[in-house]
Formats: C-alpha cells, structure tokens, sequence
C-alpha cells in the first residue's frame, strides 16, 4: 500500500510518479494499491482493514502516517518504506527516516540530505520520457524575432512563477507560454494582476494533458522554470528530452539534471532572469544548447529502467515480509 495525502487526480510531479509506479507494480503482478488519507485514524483503519506486507509513506504525508510505524510493524508484521519526493522538515520525518525498513529518493542530491545510510537507500528517479515527442513546429515569418518560452508547473512561490513573469514582462522579444495549475489563492491572484498588463504576450493553458503538452514543448524555444527548491524536477528532464535549452535557478537538483544545457541564474531575483532569457535571444546560443540537451538526455534514466528498479525493490522487502525479517 503507497500512503499519500491530498487530491490524488491533480497533476503534480509526486502524483505522476506514484501513478507510474503503481501500474508498473500491477503489471508486474506486484500488489500496490494508492490511497489517499486526511488523517491518521483513517490511515488506520484502511490499514487494519487491507493489512498490507509492505506499506510505502510518501513524503506527503508523513506527519499522517509516521506514527503509524510501531503499530504496522507490531501488528501487522509489514515493512516500511519511505518515499522521499522532497526535502522536508514535517513533524515525524526524521523519526521516520531512522526507522523505515529502506528508504527511495527521487534523486541523488536529495537522498545526500537524508541522514540514510546506503544499505537501506535507492535513488529511483522519475523518467524523462513522460511526454510524448513530437515533430518541432516550423516557424514562419510572422514568428520572426519572437521568443517562446515555456514553463511548466503548478503555480507557487517555490516555483517562482511571479518572478518568472516579471522577468518576462521586461524582454519584449519574449512569448511566455504557462502550463500548470493557476491555483484559487492570493499568489494565483497575484500572478495574474502581473500578467494582465502583458496582452498576447503571456498565454496561460492551465493543466494539460500529455498530447498537448507535447504541442506545446514542439513550439517552445526555450523551458524557463526558476524554481527554489525541488527534490528532482522531472519537467527539466522532459524539457531536455525534448531538446530544448532550459533557464532555471542555480539549485543543486536542478544542476544535476540541466548540466550544460542551460543557463543556470540565483534564484528568487528577477534581474538575473531577464539577463538570461535576453540571452536566449541568440540562435547560435540556443543551438549549441539544444544539442547539449539532446545529449544531457540521453543520460537521464526513462521511465521503464525507474520502474524495473522500484518494482524489484518492492518484491525484495515484500519476500522479506513474508519470511519476517
């Protein structure tokens, strides 16, 4: 059973991954079944209820189900695994970092900060090949001197989607193409008062689903993304499989993915920003970027060798279960 918490159909790097990772166990004939609890009572009695071997606690919802752990292990004789999405200081995570059976971190750069030895770690990172491609877009005179740059994620501070606009609404040469949940708060408020001075030069697409997201990677020029924190960030990888140059913040996940396919700027600043999509404006620069992206890619894991290695893992502790080790 993977544990989770919040609205399992939003579109969100965590969700996908968990998706992925379920029907790859399903596949594979390993049992793994997602649930969604709001507290830990409930997460008891689906438990006590299903009795799993093998329990997986998204990072999620730790403060939910870590208190759970005496109880699972006395009780129901299950293992544990803590799936790290991200970095997080929430009530009970260190508590259950010590004490999972083994613990998954999205990526290397995270899993450094885990405090976890190697013996009960793997780094399992999301795929790059979760959005279709799809032949680049041609574009024609009327496209001459416009810059398309795409970003894609869920509208937040963490993610800089306020800078990234304001850094757009000062290169004019700029298109800025946004893909993800706006959200109903006071920051999607706030972006959208920034943005309704722009006009045409900002299109706002909401969540797609993957075909459309694949059109939208074909007409970019560029991915822009000055996110300030991340346990992987899976768009860069697509954005890379997608050979496009990236512009993102100078952050250590972020670094591991882009390489030299980008250029990487301090975050949470706008004037930066705009000194590096104005640099974007050069074809040869974007070139030579593209092919680092190209090749970047190819280094980065797909989704099937991810999956292979999680499902393996799962069978691993769920035999261990079994013989009650």
């Amino acid at each position: 059973m993977l544990i989770v918490s919040g609205d399992l159909t939003r579109r969100t790097g965590g969700n996908l991954y968990d998706r992925r990772m379920e029907r790859a166990c399903r596949r594979a004939g390993v049992p793994l079944r997602i649930i969604s609890v709001r507290s830990t009572a409930r997460a008891r009695s689906e438990l006590a209820r299903r009795r799993p071997r093998v329990i997986v606690i998204d990072s999620i919802a730790i403060p939910i189900a870590a208190p759970l752990v005496d109880w699972a292990r006395a009780k129901l004789g299950a293992r544990v695994i803590a799936l790290m999405h991200m970095p997080t200081k929430a009530r009970g995570t260190r508590a259950l970092l010590r004490a999972a059976d083994h613990v998954v971190a999205v990526s290397h750069s995270l899993s450094r900060t885990l405090g976890v030895p190697g013996s009960r770690l793997t780094v399992i990172p999301p795929g790059r090949d979760g959005v279709p491609r799809v032949a680049r877009t041609l574009r024609g005179p009327r496209d001459d001197g416009v810059l398309r740059v795409l970003s894609v994620a869920n509208w937040s501070r963490s993610k800089g989607t306020a800078t990234l606009v304001a850094a757009a609404a000062l290169v004019p040469e700029v298109h800025l193409d946004l893909v993800g949940d706006m959200g109903a708060g006071a920051y999607g408020a706030a972006v959208r008062a920034r943005i309704s001075g722009m006009g045409a030069r900002v299109a706002i697409h909401g969540t797609l689903g993957a075909g459309a997201l694949a059109r939208r990677y074909a007409e970019a020029d560029v991915f822009a993304l000055p996110t300030e924190r991340e346990g992987y960030g899976t768009v860069f990888a697509e954005a890379l499989e997608h050979g496009l140059p990236i512009v993102a913040s100078n952050i250590a996940p972020v670094r591991a993915i882009v390489g030299a396919a980008g250029l990487l700027v301090r975050p949470r600043r706008v004037r930066p920003l705009v000194s590096a999509l104005r640099l974007m404006s050069d074809t040869w620069l974007r070139r030579r970027l593209a092919r680092n992206a190209r090749s970047r890619a190819r280094a980065l894991p797909s989704w099937a060798a991810s999956q292979r290695v999680f499902v393996d893992l799962l069978r691993s502790e769920m035999r261990a279960a079994i013989a009650g080790r």
